[in-house]
């Protein structure tokens, strides 16, 4: 079989001193005999045509082109050896790891690895690989062992008999250190960092901490012992960027569940860990940092503990839902439910989580909680009616009594509005009460919904299951992960846009109203980690849904999670930025893979393999923040006839480098995908064909789409040539006829 294939380019110079000329390529498929080596060969035809001005400067290829060591180049742009290997080895390699649970993905890296450096195979046994993963984990520099162990005294302990309790740890400045002395580009991070925000003993860096617990198996189990318990922390200033990749959030320290209820709970488990920062080797007195031969003082604090409800309760043992204040930041905040609201506790006047004026509330401080934690300590005999009125526990060996910590509360405390918003939050009720307004009218939005498709970056989050049945009325919440909910409210914007309210009766008027404010807050709140969004605008349209939600269906939705988020625009003020934990959620999968039988040193294993899966990473120039698009793998050479082409058509000269994937800062997008570019300053629609990269430039082939009206395009023919880092976003797209799309942005 022969495919010849031959291209079009429409010709305008990338750069200003370029002359103007044009080249074109016809794209044809024909069919003939198969050659004996079952070769597939690409042929370029070139033909004449005349310039026309173009939004962008223009190049299209249509050819899938891979030019590899080893393979025949008999023709103009290169050639793809398909021949099939002997029947026997076909059936050896088949069999590869069919006994045990690898995945496909897994058995095609290990081959790989083992094909790259054959001396892998000397020692194929399973304990020298886990001899091997020891060493990496196992290393050390002048401020000690990375992996170590913090023995806890049970002796008092009213949860075990046990006399002690030993659980690892990473040592948070040994890893810092080796990080630094060991991946340049990391180095360079932390470089850059300094430069940009220099930290001073009074002006130090903030240490983020993450914690929440991992269950891997059966969630709904009576008893699994694999659950487990999994702190990280990161620093602020590595920025948005950064603190959306899993490498750059490093695992503090792990411990099953059961164990760590032994211990007292969480808030005693992260009271150790966090005193390992400011142990012999104390952050928040500076320790120095060697880059590229000069040395800096790097001071931490401990400034943002963030996490959901249950995690920030656990951590500072407030009483949340099991007690009669649902808020640990406000004194006298409680549900709707509880049938509190304008009684009084002590001198409180109580106000229910309905209310939306902040005013009402009065709000914790640091001081205060202290305060009530002292209170708790001194009346022992009215210790149980106390604590329920002061929200609060006593936990003496927890962060919040821990006498060299005497952590802070309050002003160190974050919200993480994924979990108020999107993990069984407010998208997913008000997702739910939007769809029951529905019921009744002869709008279908299940095959609307599943007309969308998806860009490769959010094929993992597309369109979930829930919407291939049928929904009952009176489902209140929406079933999906929070990436599912994320992904569906610009669907589902568009379609009460288009569909819904031209047709909706006054009550599913007000439920439109509800759900088009609620995307304009996640569209805001996607925007805070990056420090853009005023904290008084955020309140106020925050403030606007939580009320348009309310007229829309009462208050029978109200969780305490519509009053957490009344609570993020004055975190946002204090913390410059709000974070988002769909990263820590993602970390956690590397524990997940991990966690497998319970056996004597199952921590201390699992956080050896994380951190070299860690390492790994870091080696990896692709995890962190781009300055500048840049093609990911598998990047290929063009071939010469190609490169030529691409210099003609571009005006550049250099090498040239192809590839189906790029990121940049904002995006990341793949071929087939449909992106927004700014071209001249005005925001256009495409559809990416490939990527290469020229003389160091990154440059993306489109196919330009026609804008109709609002949401509408044409599929054009116009194709061109873009700079990569001017691709703004990835979009979500359904086909209306042959030549017609409805173009949504992927975020709201």
């Amino acid at each position: 079989m022969l495919f010849v294939i031959m291209l079009y380019v429409r010709h305008r110079d990338l750069t200003a001193s370029a002359a103007q000329t044009t080249s074109s390529y016809c794209l044809s498929r024909a069919n003939g005999p198969a050659k004996d080596n079952q070769s597939c060969h690409f042929a370029l035809l070139h033909t004449a045509a005349p310039f026309s001005n173009s939004v962008a400067h223009a190049c299209s290829c249509a050819c899938d082109f891979h030019t590899r060591a080893g393979q025949h180049c008999d023709t103009i742009i290169g050639c793809i050896d398909m021949s099939k290997s002997s029947k026997d080895s076909d059936l050896k390699l088949g069999k590869v790891g069919l006994h045990h649970k690898v995945s496909e993905r897994g058995i095609a890296s290990i081959l790989k690895a083992a094909s790259d450096d054959p001396t892998l195979l000397e020692r194929p046994s399973r304990n020298s690989w886990k001899r091997s993963l020891q060493r990496s984990a196992c290393v050390s520099n002048d401020y000690g062992a990375m992996m170590n162990t913090i023995t806890f005294d049970n002796t008092n302990s009213e949860y075990t008999k046990e006399p002690a309790l030993q659980l690892p740890y990473i040592d948070p400045v040994v890893l810092l250190t080796y990080c630094v002395s060991n991946f340049p580009d990391f180095a360079d991070i932390i470089n850059e960092m300094y430069e940009r925000t220099p930290c001073t003993l009074s002006d130090p860096w903030s240490i983020v901490l993450y914690s929440d617990e991992v269950n891997p198996g059966d969630t709904h189990a009576k008893l699994n012992q694999r659950k487990t318990q999994a702190v990280y922390w990161s620093l602020k200033e590595i920025g948005a960027q950064g603190l959306s990749s899993e490498a750059l959030w490093f695992v503090l320290g792990i411990g099953r569940s059961h164990l760590i209820e032994q211990l007292g709970g969480m808030t005693v488990f992260i009271a150790a860990l966090l005193m390992t920062f400011f142990g012999t080797h104390d952050v928040s007195k500076g320790i120095p940092l060697y880059i590229g031969g000069a040395a800096i003082m790097l001071f931490l604090s401990f400034q943002i503990c963030v996490a959901d409800a249950d995690a920030l309760k656990k951590t500072f043992e407030n009483k949340g839902y099991a007690g009669r204040l649902v808020c640990m930041l406000c004194q006298n905040c409680v549900s709707h439910k509880a049938n509190l609201a304008g009684a009084r506790i002590g001198d409180r006047e109580i106000v229910a989580i309905t209310t939306t004026d902040m005013k009402k509330f009065i709000q914790h401080t640091d001081a205060s909680v202290i305060a009530n934690i002292d209170k708790l300590r001194s009346e022992p005999n009215v210790y149980r009616e106390l604590s329920k009125n002061l929200g609060f526990n006593v936990c003496q060996h927890g962060l919040l009594c821990n006498e060299r910590l005497r952590c802070r509360s309050v002003s160190i405390l974050m919200y993480d509005w994924m979990h108020v918003y999107m993990s069984d939050g407010i998208v997913s009720i008000e997702i739910g009460a939007f769809l029951d307004s529905l019921h009744g009218s002869d709008l279908d939005v299940n095959e609307y919904v599943r007309k969308f498709q998806y860009p490769d970056s959010l094929k993992a989050s597309a369109v979930p299951q829930y919407f291939e049945k049928q929904r009952k009325k009176g489902e209140q919440e929406f079933k999906g992960s929070a990436s599912n909910a994320l992904s569906l409210l610009p669907v589902l914007r568009t379609f009460i846009l288009m569909k819904v309210m031209p047709v909706a009766t006054d009550l599913m008027k007000a439920a439109c109203r509800s759900f088009l404010q609620l995307c304009v807050v996640i569209a805001l709140l996607q925007q805070s980690a990056l420090g853009t969004v005023d904290p008084e605008y955020l309140y106020r349209q925050i403030k606007l849904h939580l009320d348009l939600h309310s007229l829309a269906y009462g208050e029978e939705h109200f969780i305490p999670k519509f009053h957490y988020a009344l609570h993020l625009p004055d975190m946002m003020r204090r913390f410059k930025l709000l974070l988002a934990c769909f990263v820590n959620e993602r970390k956690h999968k590397e524990l997940k893979r991990f966690i497998g039988n319970t056996r004597k040193g199952f921590e201390k294993t699992v956080l050896e393999k994380v951190l070299a899966v860690q390492f790994d990473d870091l080696a990896d120039p692709d995890t962190y923040p781009c300055k500048m698009a840049k093609l990911m793998t598998p990047v290929l050479d063009a071939s010469q006839r190609l490169q030529m082409a691409v210099w003609e058509a571009t005006g550049l000269v250099g090498s040239v480098e192809y590839s189906h994937k790029m990121k940049n800062k904002l995006c990341w997008c793949s071929k087939g995908d449909v992106v927004r570019v700014i071209v001249d300053d005005e925001p256009h629609v495409a559809r990416v064909n490939y990527h290469v990269k020229v003389n160091g430039k990154c440059l993306s082939c489109v196919s330009f789409w026609n804008r109709l009206r609002d949401y509408v395009y044409r599929i054009g023919t116009e194709i061109a040539f873009v700079y990569s880092d001017d691709i703004v976003g990835v979009c979500v797209h359904a086909n209306v006829s042959d030549t017609l799309e409805i173009v949504v942005p992927a975020k709201c």
